[in-house]
C-alpha cells in the first residue's frame, strides 16, 4: 500500500514565541545585560522546537477505515463512521488531532473539522468519529483519502497527513418516495410503449396466467372485474393472475449530445443511470433477464442476458462508456442491436 503523504509546518505559536525572543535581542543592543537572557531564550526555543518536531508521529502508524451507505438518496442525511487505529504511544501525548473533511462533489459535510479523542483498547489506540453529511448531488464518487492534522504537545509544530481509504465509494440516487396508486397509473399511462409486451400478454389471458376470481378490493384494477361472476354472485368480483417471471428486460441508454447538461446540482445523465440501475435491481429481484447497452454513434457498452448485478459495476461507477459525449445519436442502432 502506498505510504501516506505528510507535510510538517511551524505553527503561529512558534512564530509568536520567536518574535518575543527577537524582541529581547533588539533590547540587548540598548541594554547589554539582556544579551545573556536573549541567548538563553533563543537556545531554549530552538531546543524545544527540535524536541517538538521529534514528538510528531509519522503517517504510516495510522490505519483508517470508513463505513457509509453505498446508495444514499438525494437530500438524505447520512453518517460516515471513521475508525483510525494505531499502536504508537506517542499519539497519547499529542496536544490535538483533527480530522479534516474531504472535498466531495456529491456530499455536503456539516463540519469542516472534527477533533478526535484517542481511547485505549488493549494494545491499540483508537480514534473514532461520526461525520454527518447530506447527499447534495447525484452521481458516483469515491472518497480516496482524508486528512489528519496532528499537533505537537506544546503546539510548536503540526503535521498534515493524507490517509488513503480503501473501498469507500458510493452513488447518490434520486429520492425513492412512495407514490399513490393513482399517481403511478397516471405516470404509467404516459409511457405505454414500455408496457406494450405486458399489455399483449394480459389481453391474451393465457391459461397459465389466470389464477382465480375473488371479491374486488381497492385498489384492484377496474379492467380485471369479471362481469359474469359479478352478476352471478351479486357483488363485484375481480380476476387475479399469476406473476410472470423470466421476462427479458432490455434497456438502451442514449449517451449522445442530448444527454448532456445539468438539472440543478446534478448531471442529467446521472438521473438516467440511476433509473437503469433501479430497473436492473428490480429485474434481478423478479428473476428476469437483463440486457443493457449504451449508444451514440456506436454501441459503447453491452451487457447481454444477465440475471445478476455484477456486470453493472462499471455502470454503477459511471464508467466512460455511459458518460455523455458530443455526438448525435443514431437511433437505428437500437433495432440493429436487438436483432443481434
Amino acid at each position: 500500500m502506498k505510504q501516506p503523504e505528510e507535510t510538517s509546518f511551524l505553527t503561529d505559536k512558534f512564530f509568536l514565541a520567536f518574535g518575543i525572543v527577537q524582541f529581547f535581542g533588539v533590547l540587548s543592543f540598548l541594554y547589554p545585560y539582556l544579551l545573556l537572557a536573549y541567548l538563553l531564550l533563543l537556545g531554549f526555543l530552538l531546543a524545544l522546537t527540535i524536541m517538538e518536531k521529534r514528538s510528531l508521529v509519522p503517517g504510516e502508524v495510522f490505519e483508517i477505515s470508513a463505513t457509509m451507505p453505498r446508495s444514499p438518496e438525494l437530500g438524505q442525511r447520512i453518517v460516515i463512521k471513521f475508525q483510525i487505529k494505531t499502536s504508537e504511544p506517542k499519539v497519547l501525548k499529542l496536544s490535538k488531532i483533527i480530522l479534516i473533511t474531504p472535498g466531495l462533489k456529491c456530499l455536503l459535510f456539516h463540519q469542516d473539522r472534527l477533533s478526535l479523542s484517542p481511547t485505549v483498547s488493549g494494545s491499540e489506540i483508537l480514534l473514532n468519529c461520526d461525520l454527518l453529511a447530506t447527499a447534495s448531488a447525484l452521481g458516483y464518487e469515491e472518497m480516496e483519502s482524508v486528512s489528519l492534522a496532528v499537533y505537537s504537545p506544546f503546539w510548536m509544530w503540526y503535521r498534515r497527513i493524507h490517509l488513503r481509504i480503501r473501498n469507500s465509494y458510493f452513488r447518490v440516487a434520486p429520492t425513492h418516495e412512495k407514490i399513490s396508486e393513482q399517481a403511478f397509473v397516471q405516470l404509467r399511462a404516459c409511457q405505454r410503449l414500455f408496457y406494450q409486451g405486458n399489455r399483449r400478454s394480459t389481453r391474451g389471458r393465457a391459461a397459465d396466467q389466470f389464477y382465480s376470481v375473488r371479491k374486488y378490493q381497492f385498489p384492484d384494477p377496474i379492467r380485471f372485474i369479471d362481469q359474469k361472476k359479478t352478476a352471478k354472485f351479486n357483488q363485484i368480483m375481480t380476476r387475479t393472475y399469476d406473476s410472470i417471471y423470466n421476462h427479458h428486460l432490455i434497456m438502451a441508454l442514449d449517451v449522445g449530445r442530448a444527454m448532456g447538461g445539468r438539472i440543478s446540482e446534478s448531471a442529467r445523465s446521472d438521473y438516467y443511470i440511476a433509473a437503469c440501475l433501479a430497473l436492473a435491481q428490480n429485474a434481478v429481484i423478479n428473476k428476469d433477464q437483463i440486457t443493457f447497452f449504451s449508444f451514440s454513434q456506436e454501441v459503447h457498452h453491452l451487457i447481454v442476458r444477465t440475471k445478476t448485478l455484477t456486470p453493472f459495476q462499471p455502470v454503477f461507477k459511471g464508467c466512460e462508456d455511459v458518460q455523455p459525449r458530443e455526438a448525435e445519436s443514431i437511433f437505428d442502432l437500437i433495432n440493429r442491436t436487438l436483432a443481434r
